[in-house]
């Protein structure tokens, strides 16, 4: 998985993930995009992705 900001600048890279989460802080406000790859499978396989986007502010004590 790739997330990136609309222009481009790479802010999380994930490979070779088959179970579990993944998170990034934006650095800076903007739309970002996330990509998410699946290697090549012979025979094909489907392959399913799970998003639950969550979003908050973090609070410094």
């Amino acid at each position: 998985m790739i997330v990136t900001l609309q222009y481009g600048n790479s802010y999380h890279h994930a490979e070779h993930i088959t179970l579990g989460q993944s998170a990034f802080v934006a650095a800076e406000a903007g739309d970002y995009i996330a990509f998410f790859f699946a290697p090549d499978h012979n025979p094909q396989i489907t392959v399913s992705v799970d998003f639950d986007l969550k979003t908050s502010v973090a609070a410094k004590d």
